[in-house]
């Protein structure tokens, strides 16, 4: 036998026992939670009310201000109140942005889910006394709220169910703003306003809209709640881990 083919035989000898010895390829993770099974879970409706809470209770506000600021007697403000509220809205959007990715290790989204329920409790009770400087200062709050939670429900969305049916999922989470403003914007307030006004057709002093801050406040306060146990919950793994684990 020639040196050339003892050689050859060593090396498809060797290749051999590498092909049986070889470990087997590793399944790849699913892409993502499908739709049923996200709907199927409690994160996902967790997240729904918190959402309802804070759009709700945002766009409430803000698309009654020229009545509110009419009922404080100071019907003037309404258009620097709307301006506030795109404005804290416009910014907030931009710097939570920034903020929750870069200091990440101090604070996870989950933990500025917890910020914004907060900021978002806050402005409903500053517009409760209906004083016209508290309300503006609610008006900012609401906007600081309203715009950093849409800046972290899509990164969040995604981290937790992944890519796989994230439009749908998303679309899900979103169509809360429907109930959200039917609910507020025209039952709660609406109802809660004709009621303080006697069966008169204006209505002054802060028992026009009192009631309804409140429950708002209530409302976002439960947010909080929630956003505190969206945070524990899924501390040490996301939806999309648990689903895997189930498979």
């Amino acid at each position: 036998m020639s040196l050339l083919q003892f050689g050859l035989e060593l090396g498809l000898q060797a290749v051999h026992e590498n092909m049986k010895t070889a470990p087997a390829p590793v399944a790849a993770p699913p892409a993502g939670v499908p739709l049923r099974a996200a709907l199927a879970g409690l994160d996902f409706w967790l997240l729904f009310f918190m959402q309802l809470a804070v759009f709700g209770g945002g766009v409430g506000a803000n698309q009654n201000l020229a009545l509110i600021f009419e009922s404080a007697r100071s019907p003037a403000s309404s258009g620097l109140g709307v301006a506030l509220f795109a404005l804290a809205s416009t910014v907030s959007r931009v710097s939570v942005g920034v903020l929750s990715d870069r200091y990440s290790h101090v604070l996870n989204r989950f933990g500025w889910l917890c910020v914004v329920a907060a900021i978002a409790t806050v402005g409903q009770l500053l517009l409760s006394p209906m004083i016209a400087g508290f309300i503006l200062c609610g008006t900012f709050c609401l906007g600081l709220s309203f715009g950093s939670f849409f800046t972290l429900v899509v990164p969040i969305v995604n981290e937790m169910y992944g890519r796989k049916d994230f439009g749908a999922i998303m679309g899900a989470a979103l169509s809360c703003q429907a109930l959200a403003s039917f609910l507020i914007s025209v039952e709660l307030l609406p109802t809660v306003y004709r009621i303080a006004a006697h069966g008169l057709g204006v209505c002054y002093g802060a028992e026009c809209f009192l009631d309804s801050f409140l429950a708002l406040a209530a409302l976002n306060a439960l947010g909080f709640g929630i956003a505190i146990w969206l945070a524990r919950r899924n501390a040490n793994g996301m939806p999309i881990d648990r689903y895997v684990e189930s498979k």
